[in-house]
């Protein structure tokens, strides 16, 4: 049962939470509801929350049509959701970060640096760094 403390103080600071809440609004387009129903409905449950709600019957089409789900989904369905839900929870768990596929220096056993010299880049880079020298002379 609710104890006196957690019942909120007044109506009025209950609609104000309620509507400053921006999720507020979607969720009454979602249910379909007008927003100032769907807010008196949250303030007179916040206010009397020893009272249950009422149980609204829904046709299958209508829950398919407003929540995009089938009344009594199959297991492919079921798995689908399980997997999508998952996949949301871990999301903050996953990046595209991919470890490399070769390490980009060699390192030899003490751990420095060692390079592999190609005799064509080598030649090149010597004319390309003679022919600065010379510029400057």
């Amino acid at each position: 049962m609710a104890d006196a403390q957690t019942k909120p103080r007044n109506a009025l600071e209950v609609r104000k939470k309620v509507l400053a809440d921006p999720n507020t609004a979607k969720i009454a387009e979602k249910l379909g509801v007008p927003l100032e129903e769907y807010v008196e409905g949250v303030v007179h449950f916040a206010m009397n929350p020893d009272q249950l709600p009422e149980y609204v019957v829904a046709s299958d089409a209508d829950i398919k049509e407003k929540f995009g789900l089938d009344p009594a989904p199959n297991d492919q369905q079921i798995i689908k959701i399980f997997e999508e839900n998952l996949k949301v929870a871990t999301i903050t768990d996953t990046t595209d970060f991919q470890e490399a596929a070769r390490p980009q220096v060699a390192l030899n056993a003490a751990g420095a640096a060692t390079t592999a010299e190609d005799p064509t880049l080598k030649e090149e880079l010597k004319k390309k760094l003679a022919g600065k020298n010379t510029d400057k002379a």
